[in-house]
Formats: structure tokens, sequence, C-alpha cells
């Protein structure tokens, strides 16, 4: 093999790597957008099962022992009517988003794997994909666990 032709092989495969890089990249910002969209739509959710109300506001009412008035009275009898509700629905966003989160986690780690092999190529890769050289060292850390 001649040099013209390791240097074509070596440019190749540096293509390849920022392909698959971009790829990679691309399905770890997907998963987050999917992830906080989810976790917006299961919080409205919550709210609605709340009656409007925020978590600790509706666990307050609910807590009540005293009241001033009887529009006091009935805001707790509504909340511990809904209680089940609230749970359900609090228990359901937990794991909705726990699922997301870990296939961010794992989305994140495949981008792990994919930067390791650009950062072999040092600033050539980083200009490849156009990302600092030290973005890319940040990107090819292994995240931590959730």
């Amino acid at each position: 093999m001649n040099a013209r032709e390791e240097v074509r092989t070596a440019v190749e495969q540096l293509t390849d790597a920022a392909e698959h890089w971009r790829l990679a990249y691309d399905d770890w910002q997907r998963a987050i957008r999917v992830r906080d969209t989810v976790a917006k739509r299961m919080d409205r959710r919550v709210t609605k099962a709340t009656g409007g109300l925020s978590v600790a506001r509706f666990e307050a009412t609910c807590r009540r022992c005293s009241f001033h008035d009887i529009e006091h009275a009935k805001a707790k009898a509504r909340a511990i009517r809904a209680r089940p509700a609230v749970e359900a629905a609090i228990a359901e966003r937990d794991r909705v988003v726990v699922g997301e989160d870990t296939k961010v986690h794992a989305a994140r780690i495949a981008l792990a794997e994919a930067t390791k092999v650009l950062v072999r190529y040092g600033a050539l890769g980083a200009d490849t994909i156009g990302q600092s050289a030290s973005e890319l060292r940040r990107l090819a850390r292994q995240p931590r666990s959730t």
C-alpha cells in the first residue's frame, strides 16, 4: 500500500467516525428533547390531578387541621378525595421519567464511545465535527450512572 492509499484510507476512517459521532450526538439530543417533553406532559397531568395546585400545596391542603372558613374545609375534602388520583399520577410521572432518563443515559454512553474514536485523531477529529478539542474530550468521558 503506497502513501496515497494510506491517506485515503485514513480519511475514509475519519469520515466514517465523524458520521457515526454525528448520529450518536443526534440520538442523544433527541433523547433529551423527548425526555423533557414527556416530563412536561406528565407534570401537567399531575397538576390537573391536584386541581391546579402544586404538589407541595396539595399535600399541605391534605394535612391542614384547622379551618378558618368553609372554603378551606371544602378544599381539604376535595384534596382527600383526589389523593388516590394524585398519587397515581405522581407514580406514573416518576416511572415514565426514569424510563426516559435511562434512554438519555444509554444515548450518552453511545456518544462517549463514538467520541473516543474521534479523540484519537486529535485536533483533526475535533475540526471534522466542528467542536473544540476540549469539548470533544469532555464528551468522551463516560457519564456517571443515574
